[in-house]
């Protein structure tokens, strides 16, 4: 692959970062007509949509090296990621009964009520959430020419994922949203995953070399390297709920 179309693979993800963004914003705005502009609104979308990116890279991890054209998988993830951009809002809708329900059932117990809730959200949620999770480790193989260089390749590709997602919740919040409404903007999002997942089908079309990796057993330093970042992402989580409770005052 040339290196025009590297950086363009890359641009591709700074966008898919970007409208990840968006959706978690949206659906914040989304979820709060039915659990309230509270803390537990936050937290829910956030569990949601953090437990789906764990599930879709621990799926697309185990997946990733039996696929032979990642690039064009991750295409196919991103015109789903579309689609469930486009079915979210009326998915919500018809949704709306049992949240009453639940309403009526356990309005007198606050915590069984919150619970109830956050299940119901979590499912309509999770599908989309795992299908974003699974962006990363197949770019990740697809990006990285040479196990030397794989530090470097990763580190651009995260970098540009995580920008593209400032950006997308900067833009999310402080123009899409307040111009366009909740439901415009969800399906501006779920229309750039529809044209990011046509881009990486039209650069799958280059013929590239993934690379070689050793299959050596994990040692236990890995272990334990794995659960400082398990400690670390809990932590990035307490911050951002913790944050967003105390910026709300």
């Amino acid at each position: 692959m040339s290196h025009a179309n590297r950086w363009a693979v890359f641009g591709l993800f700074f966008f898919s970062g970007s409208c990840a963004l968006v959706y978690q914003i949206t659906w914040m705005r989304l979820f709060r007509l039915v659990m309230g502009n509270t803390v537990f609104t936050s937290a829910t979308v956030l569990t949601a949509f953090m437990a789906g990116l764990a599930l879709g890279s621990f799926i697309a991890g185990r997946l990733t090296d039996r696929t032979a054209h990642p690039l064009r998988t991750y295409a196919w993830l991103e015109v789903l990621i579309g689609l469930c951009g486009f079915g979210l809002a009326p998915a919500f809708t018809a949704a709306e009964p049992l949240y009453a329900w639940l309403y009526a059932l356990l309005s007198e117990s606050p915590l069984l009520l919150s619970i109830g809730r956050f299940l119901v959200s979590s499912a309509l949620l999770l599908l989309p959430a795992t299908l974003m999770g699974a962006n990363l480790p197949l770019l990740s193989r697809f990006m990285t020419r040479r196990v030397d260089s794989m530090g470097r390749d990763l580190g651009r590709l995260y970098a540009l994922n995580t920008l593209g997602a400032a950006v997308g919740a900067a833009i999310a919040g402080f123009l899409l949203v307040p111009t366009l409404g909740v439901q415009n903007t969800l399906w501006t999002a779920a229309a750039a995953n529809l044209i990011i997942g046509g881009a990486a089908f039209a650069l799958a079309r280059t013929p590239v070399s993934l690379a070689v990796s050793d299959n050596s057993p994990a040692q236990r330093g890995n272990l334990v390297a794995l659960w400082a970042l398990a400690l670390t992402g809990f932590a990035s989580m307490v911050y951002e709920v913790s944050w967003t409770r105390t910026l709300a005052v």
